[in-house]
């Protein structure tokens, strides 16, 4: 999306040159001056509508300063930037956020997140941080529960295994009350989820102890959400009343210039 601009240099061609070059001059002029201040009120647009706006938005605006285009035209343009239009697009339109659109994944919209950034927003890379994480603990846990095979196997063969060292294979005996991660849907939300706080304790059976959920978590903590699609956005940035607004202001900036410059 983009605001030009444009007066017209009909005529021109035969009037005196110092004349011609004044005109052009005060409609280059009077664009430019009309660009920079559709491009501050953008700015300011920005800061009004969203919460913290990172720079990557607050730098979407530009400016193309007006030029003779030597077909009897002089314009200019201001414009977002392509990245950011494609960011913004939702808050300009409304709509619906798609998988595919920008900012969404290969397969999926990151639509919450328990852990924010400075500005607000998800955190850079907070799925790879999370996966990673996953991935490790998956990792641990194989390794645990090949370790209660082998315990099991000797039991099985009459060896005899403490409990204890029951304990020290399974997850809550070798992390005490990290809780560990899960990735699925739970309750029709898809997800990260933290795994309840759980610590190996006492039973009621005299001489065992089992693994329980303990503390104020007693269910498992969502840290981020995805889906397929977004609800839909309503428009919140007025971006084309403030160019169509510049754009109303132009002819009556380019006479008034104009009619200063030939008074002179």
């Amino acid at each position: 999306m983009k605001l030009s601009a444009k007066t017209s240099e009909r005529g021109l061609s035969g009037l005196a040159s110092s004349v011609r070059s004044t005109i052009v001059s005060v409609a280059r002029h009077a664009i430019d001056e009309i660009a920079f201040d559709a491009q501050r009120e953008l700015k300011s647009e920005v800061d009004r509508v969203f919460d913290r706006p990172v720079k990557f938005t607050q730098s979407a605006f530009r400016v193309d300063k007006a030029k003779d285009n030597g077909d009897g035209t002089v314009s200019g343009r201001v414009y977002i930037q392509p990245i950011q239009s494609a960011y913004l697009r939702r808050e300009i339109e409304g709509g619906i956020n798609r998988v595919g659109d920008p900012g969404s994944g290969p397969h999926s919209l990151i639509v919450y997140s328990l852990k924010r950034s400075s500005a607000g927003g998800v955190p850079r890379r907070e799925t790879r941080r999370l996966s990673d994480m996953l991935r490790k603990e998956m990792s641990e846990r194989e390794e645990l529960r090949r370790a209660r095979e082998v315990l099991r196997s000797r039991r099985l063969a009459g060896e005899h295994v403490t409990h204890d060292e029951y304990v020290a294979a399974s997850w809550p005996g070798r992390h005490g009350k990290k809780q560990g991660l899960f990735f699925g849907g739970l309750g029709g939300v898809l997800g990260y989820w933290r795994r309840p706080d759980r610590r190996v304790v006492k039973s009621k059976r005299r001489g065992s102890r089992m693994s329980t959920a303990a503390g104020a978590s007693k269910a498992p903590e969502l840290l981020l959400q995805f889906k397929r699609e977004t609800k839909p956005y309503r428009p919140i940035f007025r971006y084309d009343r403030v160019v169509i607004r510049a754009g109303n202001r132009l002819p009556l900036e380019v006479q008034k210039k104009l009619r200063r410059a030939l008074q002179k």
